[in-house]
């Protein structure tokens, strides 16, 4: 895909469901998260948190990404907010590493 920057811009919609989870669109995880369950850091105002990054296959929905496991951690520890958007920006020096822009609803 040419011309697609590996910058995907979640918002926070549902909180139940955000909070514990996050899921990827199938186009940013086919072009930026590699095709296999991995561990991933995510890094937020010089904190880090391990989560995990695993696939996802439901037959009505076809194959997606979504970071689980310490991601509500993330979330609460960063007092994500309905209609917050949390951008990823993976990182090119260190692998499995994001960092997470928040950008808080106004």
């Amino acid at each position: 895909m040419e011309n697609f920057n590996c910058f995907d811009f979640p918002t926070l919609k549902s909180l139940s469901l955000s909070l514990c989870n996050q899921d990827f669109s199938r186009k940013y995880s086919s072009v930026c998260l590699p095709s296999k369950s991995k561990q991933w850091i995510l890094q937020s105002h010089g904190k880090s948190w391990d989560v995990t990054c695993c696939v996802q296959a439901p037959k009505d929905r076809g194959e997606f990404k979504r970071l689980y496991n310490r991601w509500a951690r993330f979330a609460h520890d960063n007092n994500l907010q309905l209609g917050d958007i949390y951008p990823f920006e993976p990182l090119k020096t260190k692998k499995y590493t994001m960092n997470v822009h928040i950008i808080r609803k106004e």
